[in-house]
């Protein structure tokens, strides 16, 4: 937290919003990080509610996204799913689950690769946490973000892509079931050997590809558009952005 402030100080910034998600919602210890880091930081940490983290995420996608806009929007995190149903924008219906790819993985995924009953109870318990979504009637579209999409790319070319270069990149769920199949038997140093894997993803990639996969399955999704523009472009548009947004230069 003294480094993340040293950046901050060295970026002199007007204003500075510090948020918290999904991982310190599920820590039991969560008011003992957020005291002494928001002291160190000067500035208060905000714990939002999954709902809330949702429609922000939800502002963003719908405010950003320059294409048509999909009903669905789909962020996976570390620590929780939101998937967010826009068909009435004006309300959206949010669910957010705690199925974050480094939850999944520690919960449900801890080996590489995965016994036969680790794997099956893993897409069991992913299955029956994602019946609280609303199974839509017949396919839809949706946007995705987090970096499940950016390593998705990576794997696919075999390089490392930077990630602000891939705001509508298509994730189809037929490449997503191959890589899906390509990594499940791998130990973990095979998959950091893998051409493309991000240093930082390799632990995580199996958990968080399952619970993409099995997500567009239950919204009958053959493909997702990645977004560039998550949680941090919709706090900024709430709470700190000039009214109306015309273009963000990155």
């Amino acid at each position: 937290m003294t480094l993340l402030q040293q950046k901050i100080r060295a970026f002199h910034p007007d204003q500075v919003v510090a948020v918290g998600t999904g991982t310190l919602r599920r820590a039991k210890n969560a008011k003992s990080f957020l005291l002494p880091a928001s002291c160190i930081l000067g500035k208060k940490i905000s714990l939002l509610s999954g709902h809330e983290e949702g429609r922000l995420i939800s502002l963003a996608s719908r405010e950003l996204t320059r294409k048509k806009k999909p009903r669905f929007h789909i962020d996976l995190g570390g620590g929780s799913l939101e998937v967010i149903d826009s068909l009435r924008p004006a309300h959206p219906k949010i669910v957010s689950l705690n199925l974050g790819c480094v939850a999944v993985r520690d919960s449900l995924l801890p080996h590489h690769p995965p016994s036969q009953k680790e794997w099956d109870h893993a897409v069991h318990s992913i299955r029956k946490a994602l019946r609280k979504i609303p199974h839509p009637p017949a396919p839809t579209q949706a946007t995705f973000s987090g970096g499940t999409g950016h390593t998705y790319a990576c794997l696919l070319s075999g390089r490392n892509r930077k990630a602000r270069r891939l705001d509508g990149f298509p994730l189809s769920l037929p490449q997503l079931e191959r890589l899906l199949r390509k990594v499940r038997p791998l130990t973990l140093r095979q998959l950091h050997l893998l051409p493309g894997m991000p240093r930082d993803r390799a632990s995580l990639a199996l958990s968080a590809f399952l619970v993409l996969r099995e997500t567009m399955h239950r919204l009958h999704l053959p493909s997702v558009q990645l977004t560039t523009h998550g949680l941090r472009y919709g706090v900024w548009l709430a709470r700190l952005a000039p009214q109306p947004v015309k273009r963000i230069v990155r």
